[in-house]
């Protein structure tokens, strides 16, 4: 987790301080344990909600058959941009097109790889927007190659969005993807497995589409701000009367 020592210090002189602390994700409460010794039974999981209007209302329909795909998020060696990079790399002779959406510290390197790969005409880089649904709109598929990752908001808006979503299983991502049933999990960091995982959604269409109609069932179920607006309040009201 990329935090200074000063925010490190803090949290463990405030460990078990409080009655119960909350996190987004399973992933997050086993690291909160690990690194901070906070009692598992002082933790409450309760995942980010997002506004899912915004992405349920994106209407049209994904195409499989020559996708388009989209990293979006930070330029961060966190999100793990080159494994992506280098497993298109090989995909050539599919009819694809990735969009990178973002901005930070890896932005040069970045252009750089893409250059080294021979990917100029294949890829655009875009500045990073807070209209997130329309990048989504333009998309078909959504990676999520990160390294390591707390929760992954990006997964929940693009399966809301009615997207493929291909994540890595690390962090909470594996909480929300069901591989194969609404999504698709890959080994972080492993271009390998991410190359055959895009070799499986290229030749598969109907199946992708499967998979992203499974993707919006399971977030217009789960994803919203009411599940998590509804356990908060259960917490508040329990310590208010104790």
């Amino acid at each position: 987790v990329e935090e200074g020592w000063i925010k490190h210090k803090v949290k463990r002189i405030l460990q078990n301080r409080s009655k119960i602390y909350t996190c987004p994700s399973r992933a997050i409460a086993k690291y909160m344990n690990e690194k901070y010794a906070v009692k598992n039974k002082n933790i409450k999981v309760i995942r980010y909600g997002i506004d899912l209007k915004r992405f349920l209302s994106i209407k049209k329909i994904p195409k499989f058959d020559s996708p388009r795909l989209l990293i979006i998020g930070r330029l961060v060696q966190q999100k793990g941009h080159a494994t992506a990079l280098q497993a298109l790399a090989h995909l050539k002779k599919y009819n694809w097109h990735l969009d990178i959406v973002g901005s930070g510290k890896e932005n040069s390197s970045i252009k750089i790889m893409i250059k080294n790969l021979g990917l100029e005409d294949r890829i655009t880089m875009h500045e990073a927007t807070s209209d997130t649904p329309n990048a989504y709109k333009r998309s078909d598929i959504v990676l999520v190659p990160s390294n390591w990752e707390g929760l992954g908001m990006v997964v929940m808006e693009g399966m809301a969005s009615s997207r493929l979503v291909i994540g890595s299983k690390t962090g909470g991502i594996p909480e929300m993807i069901d591989n194969k049933k609404n999504g698709i999990l890959v080994k972080a960091g492993s271009i390998n497995d991410l190359y055959k995982q895009l070799i499986w959604s290229f030749e598969n269409p109907k199946a992708c589409s499967v998979l992203a109609k499974a993707a919006q069932d399971k977030a217009e179920i789960e994803f919203g701000m009411s599940p998590m607006i509804e356990k908060y309040e259960k917490i508040y009201e329990y310590y208010s009367s104790t």
